[in-house]
């Protein structure tokens, strides 16, 4: 009988056996210490911009900013555009900037009362703009003489026939010797050029509803020399009002005949047009009605 053959499993090396996924995971271990993080730049330092101002609107190129400077009736009004995030400060207010524009203001009621009107023509309101963006960057500037004359005339348009009074006003010693034309642009001062606070009286022009009459105005060109339509003139009258400054009371009323001078230049194809104000004769007798010493 043959002998069968005897199988027997292999006894355990005292060497470290091969094992695949162990070998793989050191192998993934050794690629991933062997590479390095991609430098990150440093942000850029921080800036200080500066502002290009022409008249009362300025620009910062460099962070596409835009601001402008106006009044509005006794309002500074500091407009932003474009400053989304970033902080601003002037003449005590404090804020976040919009994304697209932003409009700041401030009274300075107390502080144009003492003016004259032609001092309002330029007034420099001492203030400094403040503006900071969240990585550090900022810019400080002065603002501009800002023209307050159409902010004022603002504030007497609304106030035909209602007293207008800035605060405790003092006595003014030469009451009747200025006026103020409200309804001409810009608003024009008759008499003594004393304080916004001693301005005596008001007077407000107006067209009269209905037309005086007609007239036919003819010989118009176009640019290349062509015939263009006549325009009739609607001859209407001119109506002026003087109020009291300080207690909104009427004083005067004058009706001017119409300015039956024909428009120079008429824009649009328009073939119907209102006679001109009379400007004028209006003027002089307003300055009648101011008292001169």
């Amino acid at each position: 009988m043959s002998k069968q053959p005897t199988w027997t499993m292999p006894r355990a090396s005292s060497r470290a056996r091969f094992h695949p996924v162990a070998a793989l995971g050191s192998a993934l271990i050794v690629a991933v210490n062997g590479c390095k993080d991609p430098e990150i730049p440093p942000p850029p330092p921080p800036k200080t911009y500066q502002v290009s101002w022409n008249g009362m609107e300025g620009k910062v190129d460099e962070a596409g900013v835009r601001i402008g400077v106006s009044g509005s009736r006794t309002r500074l009004v500091v407009s932003i555009d474009r400053g989304g995030g970033a902080t601003y400060e002037v003449l005590g207010q404090k804020g976040t900037l919009d994304s697209v524009s932003t409009s700041i203001q401030v009274d300075l009621a107390d502080r144009l009362a003492g003016r004259t009107w032609r001092e309002l023509a330029e007034v420099d309101v001492g203030g400094t703009l403040i503006i900071r963006w969240p990585e550090g960057s900022h810019l400080e500037t002065k603002l501009p003489p800002v023209n307050m004359n159409f902010g004022m005339g603002q504030l007497f348009e609304g106030a035909e026939g209602k007293p207008v009074l800035f605060g405790d006003e003092t006595a003014d010693p030469n009451t009747g010797d200025s006026l103020l034309w409200v309804t001409i642009t810009p608003p024009e001062l008759v008499g003594r050029d004393g304080k916004v606070s001693e301005i005596d009286h008001l007077a407000f022009a107006r067209a009269a509803p209905e037309a005086k009459g007609k007239k036919t105005c003819a010989g118009y060109k176009d640019d290349r020399g062509n015939a263009g339509p006549d325009v009739t003139l609607n001859l209407k009258e001119t109506i002026v009002d003087v109020f009291e400054r300080r207690t909104g009371k009427r004083v005067q009323t004058r009706t001017f005949e119409p300015d039956e001078l024909c428009p120079s230049l008429v824009t649009g194809g328009a073939t119907q047009q209102d006679s001109m104000t009379p400007y004028e004769p209006i003027r002089q007798w307003l300055r009648s009605l101011v008292r001169v010493e």
